[in-house]
């Protein structure tokens, strides 16, 4: 049986929380502990739906706990803790680790009519996320995989057309520590890399500078009108839309009143389906709702190599499930075999295009 788990070092805020999950009308069970230790021997023994999470904690801080769990258990997590606990640096630093939200335990009657609405519409998406995920775990591997067999559109080689090679990410909650697991994998001079990524300008500079860290790629944020070139790293500004035009520029549309995301996995990955000389390699990673997914599927259609993140990886398994859903993703990777993944079908692409140049010459004699 599935529940969710509360871990936080006062019984009062424990005791708050769980009436605030009672309140969503909720009837599945709320375990509490105090410590990070003991939530870890839980979450070994059974996954649960959710955690709430304090950032003070006793032997292990929240965040140490939440860095500890992203990397090798990620599941998903809202942030519950004190105004005076969170200072700009350490929310930025859980947001950045894949929490789904942070949210300060309210200090006053107004406080807590903002939390309880707030808390009710973040637990009640996760929890319907994580529920149809369940339910639909085998039904969509299986549908996945015969789509895959049976499909005439499959990406194959013979079918690409000569030109350059460009790797495309979507991502949204937990998307800037699976991307940085990700980019690790290029070189200076691996071909462009173009993100999408759900975040606020609050924490852009910081993803962007981790990420630097990282790779020896140039890590960006895109700006209009710029040319994609080898070895650059572009990373869509928030509220901006990106496309890439059909002369390899970076396009920034602004948002309209009716946009659900920005920037917009969709965009990203539609402009590039329609770059019929490019050789595509396409990743959708963890997150909520369904960006990317319709992209993704418009661009395998195209011939490109699509991957989706596998469930046991994502911190929130929503865009990832859309896409297996309609049979956008041609393959399912775990998150540490994304990277080399896109590696070893960037040097195919790059094999399959030296073979091309070098048939060309005979060509011409026939």
């Amino acid at each position: 049986m599935s529940y969710i788990l509360i871990v936080d070092g006062s019984k009062a805020d424990r005791e708050f929380i769980r009436g605030a999950i009672a309140a969503t009308g909720s009837e599945i069970e709320v375990r509490c502990v105090d410590d990070a230790f003991l939530a870890r021997e839980m979450i070994a023994q059974e996954d649960p739906h959710l955690i709430v999470l304090d950032v003070d904690l006793p032997r292990m801080s929240g965040g140490e706990f939440l860095g500890h769990l992203m990397r090798h258990h990620p599941l998903p997590v809202i942030v519950a803790t004190r105004a005076s606990n969170a200072d700009s640096n350490r929310v930025e630093k859980l947001q950045l680790l894949g929490a789904v939200q942070t949210l300060y335990k309210p200090s006053s009657v107004t406080d807590e009519t903002r939390f309880m609405e707030q808390f009710h519409s973040i637990v009640e998406t996760v929890m319907a996320i994580q529920d149809k995920a369940i339910q639909n775990r085998a039904i969509v591997c299986n549908e996945s995989m015969q789509n895959y067999d049976n499909d005439d559109t499959r990406p194959a080689s013979e079918t690409r057309s000569a030109g350059s090679i460009a790797i495309a990410i979507g991502a949204s909650t937990g998307g800037p520590m699976a991307i940085s697991q990700i980019v690790r994998h290029f070189s200076a001079n691996s071909p462009p890399i173009l993100i999408a990524q759900h975040i606020s300008n609050r924490f852009l500079k910081a993803m962007v500078k981790g990420w630097q860290r990282l790779t020896d790629m140039q890590v960006t944020i895109a700006e209009h009108g710029t040319q994609v070139t080898r070895g650059g790293i572009y990373v869509a500004p928030p509220e901006r839309h990106m496309e890439i035009d059909l002369d390899g520029r970076i396009k920034l549309l602004s948002m309209v009143a009716t946009d659900r995301y920005a920037p917009s996995i969709n965009i990203l990955f539609n402009s590039l389906a329609r770059r019929r000389h490019t050789t595509v390699i396409a990743a959708l990673l963890t997150g909520m709702g369904d960006d990317g997914a319709d992209g993704l599927l418009r661009l395998r259609t195209a011939g490109a190599n699509t991957i989706s993140e596998h469930q046991s990886t994502c911190v929130v398994y929503g865009m990832p499930a859309r896409a297996e859903e309609i049979g956008a993703a041609s393959e399912v990777l775990r998150l540490p075999e994304i990277g080399p993944r896109i590696a070893e079908l960037v040097a195919q692409a790059i094999e399959s295009r030296q073979r091309r140049k070098m048939r060309e010459p005979c060509d011409s004699l026939k």
